[in-house]
């Protein structure tokens, strides 16, 4: 399949999000291609290109307000540098929780470290996870999941009223090497059904409603998201449009304009909660504020 080849899954990518881009500029298509027409399909194709536009600006997004615990998960660039300046940064967010994928913050001031996979031997600093609170909580960092030459940790966080958030950051099936999608989102597919867990698991609980959350390294549309949403999770940002998008951001090694949505959070459809973009100081990623009753 596509996604399983690490020069094919860019190909792939960049179709799926197609029909988005496309309907951005469908307004301009529209000024161009009405000319000489009647009046009637004039006025239809306006309404089209609006409809088509808001779409994709996101204009129909059911923004939910919710106020409650504040839980910030980011893919915050290992290879970014300026350590003491994003543990800064962080501890001036005013969240009570914060899932850092990718090692480049050891301490955050306010903050303890309560579940982490530091001492692990990995074979990059982008493979690392780690949880810090402000306040008590309950967290764990899985073993490297994926395939022998490609894998990376989980977090899971036990929250209140039967929750579980699982924090994720799926290996990218590119430029190098496409081994450790598929088993890493099997390992979910074989714990999450009717968008609850299966089991007990570590912190977490059998029956408590799961959230999943993080780096995909995937769009809306690919196999890894099509396939955690048939396990009876929804997108929260569905209708989010380009406003949703999280990647490139504003990484030393990218221009500043995010066109992908690589980042997601899936949940149980009786869980309510909002979720904002965060930017997070020389990632290429943006962070995702989960705000939680």
């Amino acid at each position: 399949m596509p996604w399983e080849h690490p020069w094919l899954y860019p190909i792939q990518t960049m179709l799926l999000v197609q029909p988005l881009w496309c309907a951005l500029l469908w307004p301009l298509w529209t000024w161009i291609g009405i000319r000489g027409v009647s009046q009637k399909i004039r006025y239809m194709t306006v309404v089209v290109s609006l409809v088509a536009f808001g779409w994709a600006s996101g204009f129909f997004s059911q923004n939910v307000s919710v106020e409650g615990q504040q839980i910030l998960v980011a893919n915050v660039n290992a290879y970014a540098g300026e350590q003491d300046m994003l543990q800064g940064y962080l501890s001036m967010l005013g969240v009570s929780t914060i899932v850092l994928l990718e090692k480049r913050a050891e301490e955050i001031s306010g903050f303890k470290r309560v579940a982490d996979d530091f001492d692990t031997v990995v074979k990059k600093p982008s493979h690392h996870t780690a949880v810090f609170c402000k306040e008590e909580c309950t967290a764990w960092v899985s073993p490297q999941i994926g395939s022998s030459s490609m894998s990376m940790s989980m977090a899971l966080m036990s929250l209140p009223e039967q929750r579980c958030l699982v924090a994720v950051h799926i290996p990218p099936p590119t430029p190098i090497d496409a081994t450790g999608m598929r088993p890493y989102v099997e390992y979910l597919l074989s714990v999450i059904e009717n968008g609850q867990l299966l089991r007990d698991w570590e912190v977490c609980q059998q029956g408590d409603r799961v959230i999943v959350a993080g780096d995909f390294n995937a769009v809306s549309g690919s196999w890894a998201h099509a396939t955690l949403l048939d396990t009876g999770l929804v997108d929260a940002q569905i209708h989010s449009g380009i406003v949703g998008s999280t990647w490139p951001s504003e990484s030393k090694d990218f221009v500043k304009m995010p066109v992908f949505r690589i980042d997601h959070v899936l949940h149980h459809p009786s869980i309510q909660l909002g979720v904002e973009q965060v930017r997070i100081p020389h990632s290429d990623h943006q962070g995702l504020l989960l705000s939680l009753p």
